[in-house]
């Protein structure tokens, strides 16, 4: 049975008493989460995203990617939907960014392109909705979360879509997000930019 997850049961969760819905998906919900989000139970590693989004936090973000270490060598890493790959890929003949698209993007180009994507984050649009999700539990330890992000870009105010997330508990008793796997919004016209996988290969360092 899926589960689901708005960023108003998030809250709730958080203060300790509330359970994952099992209602319907519903849109979007809005909601200011505390600035120190815990990271356990799982679903509260996904509410912190929305958290680094309200203060526009790289670092805040990266508290929920797993970083590998010695004892803990999984990695994080985003994978790109063979659409993305070729839309992205388009025009590049350079191999090294070529297979961050397909399997090479780790939390080392994660941590580098969210400096740069935090600052895209709209700071005229009300903190609380700058990141917006509903989250559908599809397996242990795995989800979907359907996202709404405000983003000043020139013309593009607001990226949307949705990612396949899998959460590993690593050595410290923290979950982490390891793998995000992403999905552009097929009810939404697609020019560059117009969602979270896009967004953060265009702000690579690489």
């Amino acid at each position: 049975m899926r589960h689901v997850l708005t960023g108003l049961v998030a809250s709730v969760l958080l203060a300790g008493c509330g359970f994952l819905s099992t209602s319907p998906p519903q849109p979007p919900g809005t909601v200011e989460l505390p600035r120190n989000v815990p990271l356990t139970p799982p679903e509260s590693t996904i509410a912190n995203l929305q958290e680094a989004f309200r203060v526009g936090s790289a670092a805040a973000y990266m508290r929920s990617i797993q970083d590998s270490t010695a004892t803990d060598p999984v990695h994080f890493t985003a994978e790109f939907s063979p659409t993305e790959a070729l839309e992205l890929g388009n025009g590049i003949s350079d191999p090294a960014v070529l297979a961050l698209l397909n399997g090479g993007w780790h939390e080392e180009q994660e941590r580098n392109a969210m400096n740069s994507v935090m600052s895209t984050i709209d700071p005229q649009h009300p903190s609380a909705n700058r990141f917006t999700y509903t989250l559908v539990k599809t397996a242990d330890l795995e989800y979907r979360i359907y996202y709404v992000a405000s983003v000043s870009l020139g013309s593009l105010s607001q990226i949307k879509g949705s990612a396949d997330l899998k959460l590993h508990l690593n050595a410290t008793g923290n979950y982490k997000i390891s793998l995000w796997r992403d999905f552009p919004d097929s009810t939404v016209g697609r020019p560059t930019r117009s969602y979270f996988g896009a967004l953060r290969f265009i702000n690579r360092t690489q």
